[in-house]
């Protein structure tokens, strides 16, 4: 049953005086005095139930709630998609652990497209097909916790082509376009490694 505020506890008190008392202005106007309290507590406790729901919560109180289900502001989110990522914590705590979840969670905050396949025994491999606009590292993050106990994951994003370019390379943050290095070898004198892998 949805909340519902009730805003005229003067006239609603007013209505059900009996008919003798109707028209004594002294009583109505000691009554009306107790009732408008009783509405000013009803509009207080009724902005406290209200704000601590996800949809209406801003700022602070939104903050409380990421606080509460483990979800922080990490990427310095505005209200609304930090509401998201608050949502898809809400989905990856409650998750049982299937593939189902963790496409649930992955599409409560990214709009990308993406295949999760699973693999025999236990491993999940989820393959974004277009570019992610969300940080991978907070969506792995939230993946990871959907999944269930000992399944592997592996997540790969990013601008990719296997048929083109097969891989990117990086080192550090930097992306590398090289069709002459591999990957990188044990002494770190030259390649790179596989950027847009996480697991």
């Amino acid at each position: 049953m949805p909340l519902v505020k009730i805003e005229d506890h003067v006239e609603q008190g007013l209505a059900l005086l009996l008919s003798q008392y109707k028209d004594k202005p002294r009583i109505a106007a000691l009554l009306s005095s107790y009732l408008r309290r009783v509405q000013e507590l009803e509009t207080a406790i009724f902005d406290v139930l209200i704000k601590r729901l996800i949809d209406n919560a801003v700022d602070e109180q939104l903050k409380v709630i990421g606080r509460i289900v483990g979800q922080f502001n990490e990427g310095g989110w505005d209200d609304d998609t930090y509401r998201l990522f608050i949502k898809a914590r809400i989905r990856a705590n409650k998750s049982n652990g299937h593939g189902d979840d963790v496409i649930d969670v992955l599409n409560l905050v990214e709009a990308a497209d993406f295949v999760l396949s699973e693999v025999y025994p236990a491993a999940m491999y989820v393959d974004f097909e277009t570019v992610t606009d969300a940080d991978p590292m907070i969506l792995m993050e939230l993946a990871r916790r959907a999944k269930g106990s000992g399944v592997r994951l592996q997540m790969l994003y990013g601008d990719h082509d296997v048929g083109v370019d097969a891989f990117t390379f990086c080192t550090g943050t930097t992306e590398l376009a090289s069709t002459t290095e591999g990957l990188g070898l044990s002494d770190a004198s030259t390649g790179g490694y596989l950027s847009g892998v996480l697991e």
